[in-house]
């Protein structure tokens, strides 16, 4: 994103607190999901955000952990359970049940779409892609989900594979 010349702030930086756990523990954190699961038109939410000093969010964009390419290197079980992302699908989950005050961008397949509405829109994204994204977040959520299920299942103890 700063290559973009986009203004990006480190996770850290928002919530004064260092990654931990080897990565483990970095968005998890109510400076993060309290802007982003704020209702814009919910003043007391806005009242709350302006207590905590926190900014509104008005978009999310997460890229998962990719477990499944994890999965075709065949990782052992440790190293596998290393590419399951937790914050990523958290956050993304919270903006997509606050679609109508945040844009959650879950997939790049979105970019050009909504840098065209972005342009065309005066910095606004229809509420109808809004829903169509949030859409997309719980079905690409619940599939990743779904994924890792399936391959804990079929893992045992023997094979750690």
């Amino acid at each position: 994103m700063l290559e973009a010349g986009l203004p990006v702030r480190a996770v850290s930086e928002v919530t004064g607190f260092p990654e931990i756990l080897d990565g483990r523990v970095k968005t998890l954190h109510p400076h993060i999901h309290g802007p982003l699961l704020a209702d814009k038109d919910n003043p007391a939410h806005l009242q709350t955000l302006a207590e905590r000093n926190l900014l509104p969010l008005d978009l999310i964009c997460v890229n998962l952990y990719n477990f499944a390419g994890a999965l075709e290197q065949n990782l052992d079980i440790r190293d596998c359970i290393e590419q399951i992302d937790i914050g990523g699908p958290t956050m993304l989950r919270a903006a997509a049940k606050n679609f109508h005050s945040v844009l959650v961008v879950p997939d790049p397949e979105f970019y050009s779409r909504i840098m065209g509405e972005l342009a065309s829109q005066h910095y606004r994204v229809s509420l109808a892609l809004r829903r169509e994204t949030a859409a997309r977040t719980f079905r690409l959520t619940s599939n990743y989900d779904a994924m890792i299920a399936q391959h804990l299942a079929k893992v045992d103890g023997a094979s750690q594979n």
